[in-house]
């Protein structure tokens, strides 16, 4: 909780202040930032701060795709996302190797394309 006061605080003092190394724009609210925050331990989360915070030139790029999270069972995870053909990059192993390392729960997700005749099929070929 005293990570969350910290967080609340920042947020309150900072949000929408113009910096580099901060997007507020990735969530909607102070709880939706807070819910996904409470799904990691301490630990993880003292880890992954002072990964970021040390290696900085070398983990702004090649950090997985997607973060999610449930509310319900206080878990998230890391999820990089390959298409056909798409191969892990050395940055993208060495953010995996990190994640497992500290207990962080992650996966690669390969997907595989769909032809236009198919998706037509499933009327999903109109999605704007």
């Amino acid at each position: 909780e005293f990570i969350c006061e910290l967080i609340s605080n920042t947020w309150e003092l900072n949000h929408d202040t113009e910096c580099s190394l901060v997007s507020w724009s990735l969530f909607e609210s102070l709880e939706q930032l807070l819910s996904l925050v409470r799904c990691f331990t301490s630990n993880q989360l003292t880890s992954l701060c002072r990964y970021m915070a040390e290696n900085y030139r070398y983990c702004r790029s090649g950090g997985p795709d997607l973060i999610v999270w449930s509310t319900k069972t206080m878990k998230c995870k890391f999820v990089e996302v390959k298409g056909p053909g798409d191969r892990l990059s050395h940055k993208q192993m060495v953010w995996l190797d990190f994640l497992i390392r500290n207990s962080i729960d992650c996966e690669v997700c390969h997907v595989k394309g769909q032809n236009s005749k198919r998706l037509e099929r499933l009327g999903l070929s109109n999605l704007d």
